[in-house]
């Protein structure tokens, strides 16, 4: 996302700001004599994307393995074996578990899952590449809000193993897109006043739930590339964000989100909102099973030419 000259003009001269900037350029200078010791590990990555499934998926862009997967990947806890090895296993994860008629609609970097026309307006939920993003380092997939053909709000996460073996989705990205307040605004009151967060955390669940899986983790604060830039704020954001969501503090700061989640009651809901409560748990309801009817019908070998329903 472009930034103003006096913006960048404002950033440049802080202090701060400059020895943020000294500092990555250390660590990556570090993690490129890193990278050359790992070549066993990096040519094994480089192998295992010459898989013919994955080599139709990057076939209109690139991964781009060497300055993307190991400079700046996702965590900053993470050293460069670890970006690796994560990335390695999202991949492994998607030629396991992905159908293949769904696996190969991707190849053109997107599909859309969901969609809702109103006379004035229209929006669309995307799952998108982030190869095909200028954000290479949040993540592999992302799910994006458009409306009216502009995105304005964006999720970035990638399928990650834990230490038992089994897999969740690790919430790397969560930004709205400046400029596109009135939009939104006008957007909710129209579709259950549902934020654009609610609409990506329900395509997300409706996706973990076709591929059974039944958690979601979500980076902590501390360990984002931008937290150095303003932590405070940040840590307020992902806790203003995620908690409806209930998502529940771990021990490494991350936040996990168990599925299935579990409504609060209408009874212990105070009267003058159950129906705005009624009405928005219908709206999310019929996205998440409407997300769930698109993807098994990518599923399928005729899913792919099968139009979406508004």
């Amino acid at each position: 996302m472009a930034q103003t000259f006096d913006r960048f003009l404002h950033k440049s001269l802080n202090p701060a700001y400059r020895l943020y900037k000294l500092k990555r350029r250390l660590r990556r200078m570090g993690q490129d004599w890193h990278y050359k010791r790992l070549s066993a590990e990096a040519h094994t990555l480089e192998s295992f994307f010459l898989n013919k499934r994955l080599v139709r998926l990057f076939a209109g862009t690139s991964p781009r393995l060497h300055p993307r997967y190991y400079r700046d990947y996702v965590s900053r806890r993470w050293s460069v074996d670890e970006s690796l090895r994560h990335i390695h296993d999202h991949y492994r994860f998607l030629l396991d578990h992905f159908p293949p008629p769904l696996l190969d609609t991707l190849k053109d970097g997107e599909l859309s899952l969901w969609s809702v026309e109103y006379p004035a307006m229209t929006a669309e939920v995307r799952l998108v590449l982030l190869t095909r993003d200028t954000i290479r380092n949040e993540g592999e997939f992302q799910l994006v809000l458009f409306i009216d053909g502009v995105w304005s709000h964006a999720l970035g996460f990638l399928f990650q193993r834990q230490a038992d073996g089994t897999h969740g989705a690790l919430i790397c990205r969560n930004q709205g897109c400046m400029g596109q307040h009135a939009q939104v605004k006008e957007f909710r009151k129209l579709h259950a006043q549902l934020a654009p967060l609610f609409l990506l955390m329900d395509s997300l669940i409706a996706l973990l739930s076709f591929l059974k899986l039944d958690q979601i983790r979500i980076i902590a604060p501390d360990e984002h590339y931008q937290t150095p830039l303003g932590q405070t704020r940040l840590e307020a954001l992902y806790r203003q964000a995620f908690e409806p969501f209930q998502a529940q503090p771990s021990t490494d700061g991350r936040g996990t989100i168990q599925l299935p989640l579990r409504e609060k009651p209408l009874e212990d809901i105070d009267r003058h909102h159950r129906k705005r409560t009624q009405q928005k748990r219908l709206a999310r309801e019929q996205m998440r099973q409407a997300v769930l009817q698109r993807l098994g019908e990518l599923s399928t070998d005729t899913g792919a030419a099968i139009p979406l329903a508004a």
